[in-house]
């Protein structure tokens, strides 16, 4: 929707006049400020063979001021979102088998990742943690990320005190990330992130500090949370992404393995075959872009850990319609 057509400038709607601003009825954004004309008409399906993505929002994601997720749930479909700080331990009946229990006592909507851990991937970096491609198979048919900072989202996988995974020993508390395989992704080469607004960080190549360039690509960069591999060549630039752009990332290379991709290929997507990436960094390229048009002086913090020097001023390249995020 363009200028004020689908807005509200006066009303007792608080939702679609907040301050006295006419609000957009399309994306809920300020009217000066609507990204529906970079949103899809209709959600993008997932990949065949995918049911659902799962994001688990930490409960202060929700009052970051810019958010990737909902932007997501815009432009991709089956997207759901849970907000919780740590997922809830299911204690084992005798024999192992807690799967009588699980459906009435795990969170509604999550039930698969207590029953058929089997079927989902965790995108999160960390010991076991494996490249997706090599660890897609036909069955999997959930993804789950932790929509959270850096920080808080290695408290949201970390284990439990005294738990286990589950199926592992009778009458102990599953965990239930713990029995679910951990994947880290491949961006293509010449990816970069779009939403600078949640300031990503450069942790490797030519251009970063020898001591980032050994950690793995997360996604936010210190901001939202999920997380790709390194790649081996050591002048590639490796860039955070956030949730959104990691979603994206994730879905277009399971697209890719699913539909002629040989599984355990270094080959990533072309780029005429990154769907999900094109709907998606085009909506939050736009709002990044926004943004810092009406935003008179960013605030700059060069104390901060993978500080990147004029990163507001490579911005509008970085954010533009067409080709966002590639090189």
């Amino acid at each position: 929707m363009q200028g004020g057509e689908e807005c509200l400038e006066t009303g007792d709607d608080g939702q679609r006049c907040r301050s006295g601003r006419a609000m957009c009825s399309g994306c809920g954004r300020p009217a000066n400020a609507c990204i529906c004309a970079s949103l899809p008409t209709t959600p993008l399906p997932l990949p065949e063979g995918l049911e659902s993505v799962i994001l688990l929002r930490h409960p202060k994601e929700r009052r970051q001021k810019h958010q990737s997720a909902w932007i997501l749930e815009r432009c991709v479909a089956g997207v759901r979102q849970h907000v919780t700080r740590r997922l809830p331990q299911l204690r084992e009946e005798a024999g192992g088998d807690s799967s009588a229990t699980s459906a009435q006592r795990a969170p509604q909507g999550l039930e698969q990742l207590y029953e058929r851990p089997e079927t989902c991937l965790l995108v999160f970096p960390g010991p076991g943690a494996r490249p997706l491609k090599e660890v897609l198979d036909p069955g999997v048919r959930h993804l789950i990320f932790l929509d959270a900072t850096w920080r808080y989202a290695r408290e949201m996988a970390a284990p439990h005190a005294g738990s286990v995974a589950s199926g592992t020993h009778s009458g102990c508390c599953a965990d239930p990330l713990a029995a679910i395989r951990r994947v880290e992704l491949t961006p293509p080469p010449g990816t970069r992130p779009v939403f600078v607004v949640r300031k990503p960080m450069r942790l490797g190549g030519a251009t970063a500090s020898g001591e980032a360039s050994s950690l793995p690509i997360r996604s936010g960069g210190g901001s939202e949370g999920a997380f790709a591999e390194v790649p081996e060549d050591e002048d590639e630039e490796r860039w955070g992404f956030s949730t959104g752009e990691a979603v994206a990332l994730a879905l277009d290379e399971i697209a890719h393995l699913r539909c002629g991709g040989a599984v355990g290929s270094n080959a990533p997507p072309k780029p005429s075959e990154r769907p999900a990436w094109d709907v998606v960094s085009r909506a939050l390229g736009a709002y990044s872009r926004i943004q810092l048009e009406q935003t008179v002086a960013p605030k700059i913090r060069t104390d901060r850990p993978g500080f990147i020097p004029k990163l507001y001023e490579a911005a509008p390249v970085f954010c533009s319609s067409e080709g966002a995020g590639c090189a």
